[in-house]
């Protein structure tokens, strides 16, 4: 047996005793303080803090009247340390997560701290160069990152510092050489475990800045563009960097979309929506059309594709699987499940897509989902589904028909 397979099978058996909507809270110690966090295993270190929140914390220099724009919040132990230094509402906590929104106010709720959680894709215009200092723990993707350094010099007052931390397997060298592009030299702060935390000085407004700075959804305000044709339709398409393969069409999507059914009766889900490609095409198709995803830029990219392409017969919700829709019910779910966390592969999440899309589902509703070949989905899929069938593979992609 292929040793790197048989591997994933046990990856995806161990994963699925693991429910998905767990709580745990566990006390940490960061910036010499001690933090009471609450996780949740479909997010990232979801039981630990990593050393780049701790790095962050013991390097900054915090003063009770500054005002605070916080990137990356993961479950809210750094956000713990901010909030407790200044004011609620000169904390603004930005992240493309709702999870990530979720669990740091939660986290902030159980150290009895509050703090501005920004959710939109920009900052109001009132904010801009109004903030003291930005932090940031590096996400995954080079463009989100530069997208956010853009967003942090934009909201830093002339005299502003930057703070950013990651790991070396994150790519926090590019990072510090992309924030350099914007800032200038930076100052390393500290070092520890392949991690390191550095920071940036912002001067007055140079002209000087990188190509990628002008990028169409790097720079603040613009949002990347995609034409797409679809049998005879042609949509146009706005995406985000951050969002599932948002600069450009996805094959296992473009293969899922080849094989679904030429009517989907009834009301469809389209499950972790991205940019809405999927619940699009299903809106010629059906009678409604609810599209979903827990990443707030897919959301407002989602969003915006609706009414670009004049869709109405479609709703779409910013939630975590099915949390939001627990009330209603579909004759067809439709999905790309993920199948990565962060930098690793973590089948949680789509186990959870798997479980909520049967309870979501009628009786005789179906489960559409595409996913690598090397993923063996089949054998979860049967202890929900009655039947389950594989409708076409390639040599990359299987496409999966589950009936309840």
């Amino acid at each position: 047996m292929n040793t790197k397979l048989y591997n994933m099978r046990l990856d995806i058996k161990n994963t699925n005793r693991i429910p998905y909507r767990q709580i745990q809270t566990f006390d940490a110690w960061i910036g010499g303080q001690s933090i009471r966090i609450v996780g949740r295993p479909a997010f990232n270190h979801w039981n630990e803090v990593t050393p780049a929140t701790v790095l962050l914390a013991e390097s900054l220099q915090l003063r009770p009247e500054m005002r605070i724009l916080h990137f990356g919040l993961g479950s809210g132990g750094l956000s713990v340390v901010l909030a407790r230094q200044v004011a609620p509402e000169n904390l603004w906590l930005v992240d493309t997560h709702i999870l990530a929104y979720r669990l740091t106010q939660s986290t902030l709720r159980e150290n009895g701290l509050t703090a501005h959680f920004h959710g939109e894709s920009d900052l109001p215009d009132e904010q801009i160069g109004s903030f003291d200092l930005a932090v940031i723990e590096l996400p995954k993707g080079r463009k989100l990152a530069q997208r956010w350094f853009l967003q942090a010099r934009q909201a830093l007052r002339d005299g502003g510092v930057l703070y950013l931390a990651g790991s070396n397997k994150g790519g926090i060298q590019s990072a510090i050489k992309d924030a350099e592009a914007l800032f200038g030299t930076s100052s390393i702060l500290g070092y520890k475990k392949g991690n390191r935390v550095v920071s940036f000085l912002k001067t007055q407004k140079s002209e000087d800045l990188p190509a990628w700075a002008s990028v169409p959804g790097i720079a603040p305000r613009t949002w990347h563009e995609l034409d797409v044709r679809i049998g005879d339709r042609r949509f146009q398409l706005y995406t985000l960097p951050g969002v599932f393969s948002y600069d450009k069409l996805d094959a296992g999507t473009a293969f899922l979309l080849d094989e679904l059914p030429v009517s989907l009766s009834g009301c469809t889900l389209d499950l972790g929506c991205g940019y809405g490609l999927l619940g699009l095409v299903a809106s010629q198709l059906s009678e409604w059309v609810d599209l979903v995803d827990a990443n707030l830029l897919a959301v407002a990219a989602t969003r915006r594709n609706l009414k670009a392409n004049s869709i109405p017969n479609a709703s779409v919700f910013a939630g975590d699987v099915t949390g939001e829709l627990e009330l209603l019910t579909y004759q067809f779910v439709i999905t790309n499940p993920p199948f990565h966390s962060s930098h690793s592969v973590d089948y949680v999440v789509a186990l959870a897509f798997i479980e909520e899309a049967h309870q979501v589902l009628i009786p005789g509703g179906e489960l559409w989902l595409v996913a690598n070949r090397f993923i063996r989905y089949n054998p979860i899929l049967e202890t929900f589904y009655r039947r389950v069938d594989i409708v076409a593979v390639n040599n990359h992609y299987q496409v999966l028909r589950a009936v309840k």
